[in-house]
């Protein structure tokens, strides 16, 4: 440090170095949005006497000896105040010190020397009128001192008189030991004047200077301005390594790296930060105010405050928010008068934290709200926030056309637009807009701020018109960002074509963030996967944690099929936000359809009510159907906690219905327990009454869905019931009649009260839901694919109409998928199972039986498979359909149809079990659970037998039809039938079809040939290509699968009786209610039922069973025809038949007579 000729200690403090204060890189993040204002405020300060902070410069020993200083020693003291910061008490010091000695002989080197110190000090203080006055007196006493020279140009600098400072400068000094500061004020005296060339020349010519850490301190501003790297390089290593400079040149080191020094010295109150700055350079930032901040401990209180604020700057700007306020919050405990800049940024962190109150008093707080138009709009917007919208209008309604800036004054508007709307003061709204309009008409900005205005009043189309102007008015620079703010509004409204059409200007790669957003939702939503995949892919690499990328990412791969991806982004946005159920669902949802059941399991492996959004009903559900899906035996546990809380949502009870039935088998010991305990419903009768009461005891935590009937175990009548087992008493109440007891009569499950109740009047409390269509399956279902039990198809009341309009052959299969939005397997498949509707699919008439005959005799016209008939066939063992396929001889499959099962596999799910349900991804990015079954192996199944039996032909020549074939062909439902109706006509060719309803409208309408695969098979036997065990076994599977029979004779049902051990199974009971069909005559069946009593009176092997048989099949018989008739004709058959076995015949005809008076 430079000494004092007369004294060893210090005077005054370094020489005219850069300081911190005020040389702020204000921060590039934005200061908070409304919704349709973003405001970034950011900046470095502009005047350079406010960069650089010039210290005075002190004495230096010299080789001759010092004049008298008789006040020498009291000098040195009070100059130590100046080192250790104490600038105020120095200055009243130093005054009064020489009031003290004033107008002494043999004073003049003190009076020089106090009048100096104290032009030091007030030069400290920032008073540099008071100071340049204080120092000329100091040269009144010494005139030709370069000291005070130094210092009185400092004044000047700082006084913003530069021409002054430089006068003051000659061009050597004799002194070299203050040559450094001489030429570090000389440069920033030039720099000020513009005066660029001589910086250059001294820097180029003077060789010390290259050395000297001072005058390359000050010299960098101007190294900015050349861009000259390698020079700024030097710069910097040369003054971060001087103890002296280092402080201020790693705060300019950090400005350099945050691209904001060319604006110094320009009169800019804020500089922006370029948005997209790269990284690195900011870490590198926040490297050198890191160091600066470890180098300003001994600093005084403003400067390192200032350092606080730069690094809490670099944190901002790498989104470490909460690190960064910290630092603000540091600066200003040391400093409560923050710089304006400080200011804005801390506000602008705080409310990237969304503490938008905090925001709003920090700003308040710094007084600076009333001179600075950026932060009193700063303010605006984190009132707006906070939802100050009185205080909005109280701050901008007066002030905002008075901004000297027109953008200022333009976001004012658009604040105080925003504060009047959410005030709901529409007349004030509207005169502000016609303003803007008016005045503005030319800015593209103020449309801007218009159409987004209109946006939030949900006003559409003025938004499409203000935004549309905008962009007509937008210089090119600015067109992007138009564009992508209308984008952003149109895929908001679903305007999806139209945000791709808005953006097909630009290159994807260089949209913000939001646009890309926009931009691959509406690909999403518009079926171009691959085009919305990479985009997605981008945005994940520039921010790999971002929720609503993240979203759109799974959405996107899992609809590609990329399951292993989709799993991947689920996790990391699982780790990216608040654990909610819906995203633990999602995940495990991915794991099943990608076949990683145990991982699936793991993920499931949670307690929903120790999470976020952990008790919506709907996840609720969702997560039980998964559970059931990975077998654990928790599913039907939080399926009734779903029920609890969704009981007023048709969806929630039909889920539980669902899950219900379809529960595991283990789960069927909790639903009858022993003894009354929480979680049961006791059934109890009242002494002296016939009524049933039924009281449930919820457990712990569980919810009183009705409080009548439903009790908490702290309940005294709960309390008598616990522990009690069925036919124990239990005292009830005491009424003006006597005392009151109970008798428990049932003891069960909560849940199968909760299942019951669902059951009971379902359709009726929810017309316009989808209905519940119930099926009793047979224990040895023939497909061996489903435990169906229930489905949810279309709307209450409505199945049973399009159940008999088929049935009536009204309605084709393809138009019952369509009515049921179902794929056509799967209607088939419900249809062959609702016994209770008495559905059969081919009559099999005398017209169908022709036709056979000529499909196999005419192996030239083509054959064309329809669904129903390619259904018939996954009926079959693979022996007996190789012999059947090989009789219809080579046939065609619409191409059409094969897309059909594609798609409809693509989207099914592949629960993994057969329990009655699925779950997929809704429209709405929510899973829906539905109570159906695994569809996913039925399609597959299909898909594979229909290529394997059929060879696609083209479609589509409906196009080339003529109108009365289309006519006819619109009146069948569902594209695969249309378009084999249509290539049939149009090649003459022959359709096998076991559809009923589609066979009489191809023949009676479109008069094409059509004929059935069991009619085919009836052709084939009588001509002895098929032989009596094929066509029986081929019968027993249609008969279980309820078709209409063609043909049944008594060999054919022997054989299925004998192949059965004459036991009543599954297929013989088909086999016998192919005989109640009311479009056979009673003496037909009354005849075949006689020969079936025949065989089984007399077949030993039956003994065991016997009666059993007799008893179903007169019940077939008897079931749609009349009884009476019907005995009369088994009788009169039977007495011929069994002449040679009275005994049988007496003992046949006494059932008969029996079971005819039970029925009548």
């Amino acid at each position: 440090m430079p000494k004092d000729e007369s004294s060893p200690q210090s005077l005054e403090t370094p020489s005219a170095t850069p300081s911190v204060h005020q040389l702020t890189a204000q921060t590039a993040i934005v200061a908070g949005s409304i919704g349709h204002v973003n405001i970034t405020i950011s900046g470095a300060s502009g005047n350079l006497h406010e960069i650089l902070r010039l210290a005075t410069a002190t004495e230096q020993p010299s080789h001759t000896a010092p004049p008298e200083d008789p006040l020498a020693a009291e000098i040195s003291a009070y100059a130590n105040l100046i080192d250790q910061n104490l600038v105020h008490e120095a200055l009243k010091a130093f005054r009064d010190l020489y009031q003290k000695h004033a107008s002494k002989p043999g004073h003049t080197r003190s009076y020089f020397r106090i009048k100096n110190n104290i032009g030091v000090c007030l030069i400290h203080l920032g008073q540099f009128t008071e100071a340049q006055a204080e120092l000329k007196q100091a040269l009144s006493f010494d005139p030709n001192n370069e000291l005070a020279k130094l210092n009185l140009a400092s004044a000047c600098l700082y006084a913003d008189e530069p021409e002054a400072a430089l006068n003051l400068l000659p061009a050597n000094v004799s002194n070299t030991s203050i040559r450094g500061s001489h030429g570090a004020l000389r440069i920033a005296a030039l720099y000020r004047l513009n005066r660029h060339s001589e910086i250059d020349e001294f820097l180029r010519f003077e060789p010390w200077a290259a050395y000297d850490a001072h005058v390359q301190l000050a010299a960098l501003p101007f190294l900015f301005g050349t861009g000259d790297q390698a020079r700024i390089d030097e710069a910097i290593k040369t003054t971060t390594g001087n103890e002296e400079t280092a402080l201020n040149a790693f705060v300019m080191a950090g400005m350099r790296d945050l691209g904001v020094t060319e604006k110094i010295g320009t009169n800019l109150n804020f500089v922006p930060i370029n948005q997209d700055h790269p990284r690195t350079r900011i870490e590198q930032a926040l490297a050198s105010f890191t160091r600066a901040l470890e180098l300003s401990q001994t600093s005084p209180p403003e400067i390192r405050a200032e350092v606080y604020a730069n690094r809490g700057l670099a944190l901002s700007l790498l989104g470490r928010t909460k690190e960064a306020a910290d630092m603000f919050e540091a600066g200003l405990a040391i400093n409560a008068r923050a710089t304006p800049s400080a200011t804005l940024n801390y506000a602008s962190t705080l409310m990237g934290l969304k503490d938008y109150s905090s925001a709003a008093r920090v700003i308040k707080n710094s007084g600076f709200a009333g001179e600075q138009p950026k932060l009193r709009l700063q303010l605006a917007t984190a009132l707006f926030h906070a939802g100050a919208f009185p205080d909005i209008v109280d701050l901008l309604d007066n002030t905002w056309q008075t901004f000297d800036n027109r953008d200022d004054r333009i976001n004012g508007a658009t604040l105080l637009l925003g504060a009047y709307d959410a005030l709901q003061n529409i007349s004030l709204g509207e005169a502000l807009v016609e303003t803007l309009s008016n005045q503005y008409a030319d800015s593209w900005e103020a449309w801007l701020h218009i159409g987004q205005h209109f946006d939030n009043r949900k006003d559409k189309h003025k938004a499409l018109l203000a935004f549309q102007r905008c962009l007509t008015l937008a210089p090119e620079v600015n067109a992007t960002q138009v564009r992508e703010e209308l984008a952003h509004r149109q895929a908001v409204w679903h305007d999806y074509t139209g945000c791709i059409t808005t953006l097909a200007p630009l290159d994807t790669k260089s949209l913000s963030n939001k646009a890309a957003h926009a931009l691959a939702v509406s690909l999403y939503n518009t079926g171009a996967l691959n085009q919305a995949r990479p985009i997605v892919d981008f945005l994940l690499n520039k921010n790999s944690s971002s929720i609503h990328f993240l979203e759109l990412g799974v959405a996107i791969t899992s609809a590609a099929g990329d399951l292993g991806r989709a799993i991947h982004l689920q996790q990391a946005l699982c780790q990216s936000r608040p654990s909610e159920l819906r995203d633990f669902n999602l995940l495990a949802e991915l794991m099943l359809r990608n076949g990683e059941h145990a991982r699936a399991a793991v993920t499931l492996n949670i307690d929903p009510f120790e999470l976020a959004e952990g008790q919506d009903p709907h996840d609720l559900m969702v997560f039980a159907y998964l559970l059931s899906t990975v077998k654990d035996k928790r599913a039907l546990s939080y399926g009734y906690r779903a029920w609890e809380r969704g009981r007023d949502q048709a969806q929630i009870l039909l889920g539980y219905i669902g899950l219900f039935l379809h529960r595991r088998a283990e789960a069927n010991e909790d639903l009858e327990p022993q003894v009354v305990s929480p979680g049961t419903t006791v059934t109890l009768s009242t002494s002296g009454k016939t009524s049933l009461r039924d009281i449930s005891i919820v457990r712990e935590n569980d919810l009183i869905p009705d409080t009548a009937t439903w009790i908490r175990a702290t309940d005294p009548l709960a309390a008598r019931l616990l522990g009690k087992r069925v036919g124990d008493e239990v005292p009830g109440h005491t009424s003006p009649w006597g005392k009151v007891s109970y008798r428990i009569k049932k003891i069960q499950s909560t849940f199968v009260r909760a299942f019951q109740e669902t059951m009971s009047g379902f359709n009726d409390r929810f017309p316009d839901a989808e209905g519940l269509w119930k099926f009793d399956v047979s224990d040895n279902d023939p497909l061996g694919l489903t435990k169906l039990i229930l489905t949810a198809i279309g709307k209450s009341g409505q199945i049973k109409p399009l159940i008999e309009m088929h049935m009536e052959g009204r309605m084709p299969l393809a138009a019952f998928a369509h009515a049921i939005r179902r794929p056509i397997p799967v209607a088939w498949l419900a249809l062959s199972h609702d016994k209770q509707a008495g559905l059969f699919f081919s009559r099999g008439a005398t017209q169908q039986l022709h036709v056979a005959e000529q499909v196999l005799s005419d192996r030239e016209r083509p054959r064309f498979l329809d669904y129903s008939a390619l259904m018939t066939l996954t009926l079959l063992d693979e022996a007996l359909r190789t012999k059947v396929v090989q009789l219809l001889g080579p046939v065609l499959i619409t191409q059409s149809l094969l897309d059909d099962l594609y798609t409809h596999t693509s989207q099914a799910i592949h629960a993994g079990t057969r329990e009655g349900f699925t779950v997929s991804l809704g429209d709405d990015g929510r899973l829906k659970g539905a109570p159906l079954f695994d569809t996913s192996e039925l399609l597959e199944q299909t898909t594979k037998l229909a290529r394997a039996i059929a060879t696609p032909c083209a479609t589509y020549s409906q196009f080339n039809s003529p109108p009365a074939a289309r006519d006819v062909a619109s009146k069948v439902l569902g594209r695969a039938t249309s378009d084999l109706l249509w290539e049939a006509e149009a090649t003459s060719g022959f359709i096998i079809c076991d559809d009923q309803a589609l066979n009489s409208l191809a023949q009676n309408e479109n008069k094409t040939q059509c004929t059935s695969v069991q009619a085919i098979a009836l052709a084939a036997h009588k001509q002895g290509r098929l032989s009596a065990s094929d066509y029986s076994s081929l019968v027993a599977h249609l008969a279980m699968a309820r078709y209409r029979i063609v043909e049944l004779d008594i060999h054919i049902v022997n054989s299925i009786l004998e192949k059965h051990l004459w036991q009543p199974t599954a297929e013989v009971l088909a086999i016998f209610s192919c005989l109640s069909d009311p479009s056979i005559p009673t003496q037909r069946a009354g005849l075949m039922g006689a020969d079936v009593l025949k065989s089984i009176v007399l077949e030993p092997a039956s003994a065991l069973s016997r009666n059993r048989l007799i008893d179903a099949l007169l019940a077939q018989l008897t079931a749609h025809h009349n009884a009476a008739d019907m005995a009369a004709t088994i009788t009169s058959k039977l007495r011929v038949s069994l002449r040679l076995a009275p005994l049988q015949f007496n003992w046949l005809k006494n059932t008969i007579d029996a079971w005819l008076t039970v029925r009548t």
